[in-house]
């Protein structure tokens, strides 16, 4: 009886130990399995990055972009809306199907005017002008200097400029791309005059900045504000310009029509062809500006006495021409 028992119990540990094995085995298998397939997702997905950053053609950089999405998801997050994700993390709008191209480029132009980026953001793809702002605020650009604040608000207050007149012009390059040129009424960065009411008033403050040795900013900071004040005013001057935007639909996206280059309104907002009138008014006071208030504290007569010496001269004659009234006793 107890050998049968032994017998029984020797039974039981080999089977427990087979089992042990067994699922040790089984677990070990499954793991491998596991990381195998999860290092084909990897190779996989680095595929998939390097040939959507080696250049390829929109078809196919869209297609991969669809393979992709759950991966992208579950690095950068839910997705809102109407939006997919790019491979560097950024959103990319699928648009309005049931909006025309003519609307596509109104709502595009409104969310700029009226600075709702979110509005302009949802009518475009790739937007050299959203690009621009976003990077004024971006965390890298901390440390910004005064050109560049003056700058950044010079662009926003061009962008809330805009009166949008109509679309002059289009141009159809194929089913799925067009052009529009589009007439907008906006701040006239150009104008280099509109500072010369108050020239005195200007000259006499950067004399006053420019003996300063110790602080050479605090003259471009005078400027700036002046300069931003005549923009932020109701009296500033205007000007026509036409825009060229080219709008989109990506057919393996399904998306609707998107605002795809926009980099006449980005050149204009930033007067990037141009000198900036602070810079001109720099230069006008080195060239004229210091010889006009000399001018002005010491005014000269055409013999080039100074008015002093006129009235002292005036007066001597004046007392010659009174001697001989004088009467001697």
């Amino acid at each position: 009886m107890d050998k049968i028992l032994k017998h029984k119990t020797l039974l039981m540990v080999l089977g427990a130990i087979v089992l042990v094995v067994i699922f040790i085995g089984s677990g070990v298998a499954n793991r491998r399995k596991a990381e195998e397939e999860q290092a084909e997702r990897d190779r996989l997905y680095e595929e998939q990055m390097a040939a959507a950053n080696a250049g390829t053609d929109g078809e196919v950089s869209d297609n991969l972009l669809l393979q992709m999405q759950s991966d992208l998801i579950a690095d950068y997050g839910k997705l809102p809306d109407g939006y997919i994700w790019d491979v560097d993390g950024t959103l990319l709008s699928l648009g309005d199907p049931d909006m025309s191209a003519e609307e596509v480029v109104y709502a595009y132009l409104n969310g700029l005017r009226t600075l709702d980026l979110s509005m302009a953001q949802k009518y475009s793809r790739d937007s050299v002008v959203l690009d621009t702002y976003e990077s004024y605020f971006d965390e890298n650009n901390k440390n910004q200097d005064y050109t560049d604040q003056f700058i950044r608000n010079m662009y926003r207050e061009a962008l809330l400029s805009f009166n949008v007149k109509g679309i002059t012009n289009s141009t159809v390059f194929a089913e799925d791309m067009q052009v529009f040129t589009v007439q907008v009424e906006m701040l006239d960065l150009t104008d280099k005059e509109f500072w010369k009411d108050d020239k005195i008033e200007l000259y006499r403050n950067l004399e006053i900045y420019d003996s300063d040795q110790s602080d050479s900013t605090r003259a471009d900071i005078y400027l700036y504000d002046y300069i931003l004040d005549y923009y932020q005013s109701p009296d500033a001057a205007t000007r026509d310009v036409e825009f060229d935007l080219t709008v989109q639909r990506y057919p393996d996206l399904d998306t609707g029509w998107l605002v795809s280059v926009d980099t006449d309104i980005d050149n204009a907002c930033r007067y990037a062809d141009g000198r900036l009138v602070v810079s001109y008014i720099n230069e006008m006071y080195i060239d004229e500006g210091r010889e006009l208030l000399e001018s002005l504290d010491n005014p000269t007569d055409v013999s080039g006495s100074s008015s002093e010496e006129t009235e002292e001269q005036g007066t001597e004659e004046n007392t010659v021409a009174e001697e001989p009234d004088i009467e001697v006793e």
